[in-house]
């Protein structure tokens, strides 16, 4: 009997643990009615809280005070009307997945905007694909996708799903927006030391400046580029470009290049700050390029 007691209490705190507080915002500003956020996204067993800013409101997820017609919500959910600022209006848990959509049934403040919708997955990760969608295109106006696409052109420029968005004035980070496709996600790994090695007497210091310099020189795609053995350059000893660059070579981000300006050093300084005719061999100098990015190199010149 101990034993099946401790198993309910320990799945009873696994969902308490695994359940999400929503909270949703209703009143009144510069003669607009609000629900913020009008449009949520949660997982099934979530918890919505509407607050009251001010006015009189109340959540009606039964029928539509517009057209009259039901909504046909997989539940339906209604609250009292609320005119006490700064307190709770309603609270539901939301254990069926579906399309939720209410409005405020009082005086009127349906057709003058206060209306929400509320979508409810299925327990577990969720992808907003068209934030995502919309973020990648910001980088990329050819972009076309949702978190599955932009997921694997993040990471391939650089920005892992763990990276904070708060650099683009947004909140959260890129997991926030893709749980499922950044949980689904297996790494890659691009060999930039062994291709700065190779090429670097190139100014090419990594994957994605390399297949950018073929495409831009030899007009070679990003297939061609990958499948390069290194010939007439070099002997791979057999290998070729894609068994060093996985995740520049993922047919996936193959839009990451075509929009991209060929990156070309333009200033060569030596270490006591001289600028140089060309580049120097066996000394440290600072090779600065088109983009306004730095780096520091020693080229070796073999006799």
């Amino acid at each position: 009997m101990k034993t099946y007691c401790a198993l309910f209490f320990f799945f009873i705190a696994l969902f308490s643990i695994s359940q999400t507080t929503h909270t949703v915002n209703a009143g009144m500003s510069s003669g607009t009615y609000y629900y913020s956020p009008s449009n949520l996204i949660i997982s099934q067993g979530d918890v919505v809280v509407w607050i009251n800013d001010g006015g009189c409101h109340d959540v009606n997820g039964v029928i539509n005070s517009i057209t009259g017609e039901p909504f046909n919500n997989p539940e339906d959910f209604s609250s009292e009307i609320t005119c006490e600022s700064g307190v709770e209006i309603y609270t539901h848990t939301f254990n069926i997945i579906g399309n939720y959509s209410y409005d405020c049934s009082y005086y009127g403040h349906a057709s003058a905007g206060m209306v929400g919708t509320i979508v409810v997955n299925e327990s577990g990760c969720v992808d907003d694909d068209e934030s995502a969608g919309m973020l990648a295109s910001q980088f990329n106006p050819s972009f076309s996708g949702g978190c599955e696409e932009a997921v694997d052109y993040f990471i391939a420029s650089g920005y892992p799903c763990d990276t904070d968005l708060s650099v683009l004035g947004m909140s959260g980070t890129i997991y926030d927006l893709c749980e499922c496709s950044c949980e689904e996600e297996v790494a890659c790994e691009d060999d930039d030391a062994q291709i700065e090695e190779w090429f670097g007497s190139f100014f090419i210091t990594n994957c994605g400046s390399l297949i950018n310099y073929l495409g831009a020189n030899y007009g070679y795609t990003l297939n061609e580029s990958c499948d390069w053995n290194g010939a007439p350059m070099l002997d791979l000893g057999g290998a070729i470009i894609s068994d060093f660059c996985a995740c520049s070579c993922d047919s996936n981000n193959a839009s990451i290049y075509e929009n991209t300006t060929k990156i070309e050093p333009v200033i060569f300084i030596d270490i006591t700050g001289r600028e140089l005719n060309s580049k120097i061999y066996n000394q440290p100098m600072f090779v600065i390029y088109n983009d306004g990015s730095v780096q520091k190199l020693i080229i070796q010149q073999k006799f």
